[in-house]
């Protein structure tokens, strides 16, 4: 089965767990997966609507793994009476509909033992999210495929965030735009992802409406994250 670079990115961010939900699971792509690449013995694929979980019960059962691969019609994580020692993807919806997912169930969810996060826009609302509610943040990372930047966030529920004040300051300059994982520029792995997010804040600065009395104070807000990404550039 051909995956794409979106969903085969997740499956190589994800840890080994016996058993993991992928919640909107879509046509059960990443379940079967999470499977096929050995990263847990049983799936959960779960969605709010029936017609993409019929979908993934017909692609799934193509592949003969029915018997390893529960499907459930259900609003995110309702369905889980206990969520100890499970793992999940959530993938594919905006960051605002993750974060009402995770804290619709967050005492639930506290018990996990990775969730693993794609957003498909929205990505500084579910970022912001997670820091305020001191989830830690295991590993952030960004590619390009097909014209499009796809961010990923693993998180650990179980362990506390403890950030520096360094990193804190970071995040809240750029209004949690910007996953940490730039600042940890290596080898200029992210240059591309960092001279499009350059792009967009000049483009901000061009479109200010210098009638507005807030204009001077957002252009320094912009100028300042130009300045400080053309800092982090390789």
């Amino acid at each position: 089965m051909k995956l794409s670079n979106r969903i085969r990115h997740i499956i190589n961010m994800c840890e080994y767990n016996k058993t993991i939900i992928d919640v909107g699971c879509d046509h059960g792509y990443i379940s079967i997966g999470l499977l096929n690449f050995n990263k847990c013995l049983k799936c959960y694929a779960v969605d709010i609507n029936r017609e993409p979980l019929n979908i993934a019960m017909k692609n799934i059962k193509k592949y003969s793994l029915d018997s390893k691969v529960e499907c459930i019609l259900s609003d995110g994580f309702r369905w889980f009476d206990n969520l100890e020692n499970l793992s999940a993807i959530i993938a594919g919806m905006g960051g605002t509909t993750i974060a009402s997912i995770i804290d619709r169930d967050l005492d639930k969810i506290r018990h996990m033992n990775y969730i693993l996060i794609q957003p498909n826009a929205y990505s500084k609302d579910i970022r912001k999210y997670l820091y305020e509610k001191q989830f830690h943040v295991e590993k952030e990372d960004v590619i390009y495929s097909k014209g499009i930047y796809y961010e990923y966030i693993l998180i650990f529920p179980k362990q506390q965030e403890n950030l520096n004040k360094e990193y804190i300051n970071f995040l809240m300059c750029f209004d949690y735009d910007i996953p940490l994982c730039v600042f940890d520029n290596i080898g200029g792995k992210y240059n591309d992802f960092i001279k499009h997010k350059i792009n967009k804040y000049n483009n901000i600065l061009i479109n200010l409406n210098e009638s507005k009395l807030s204009t001077k104070y957002k252009y320094e807000i912009f100028s300042n994250r130009i300045k400080i990404l053309k800092g982090v550039l390789v």
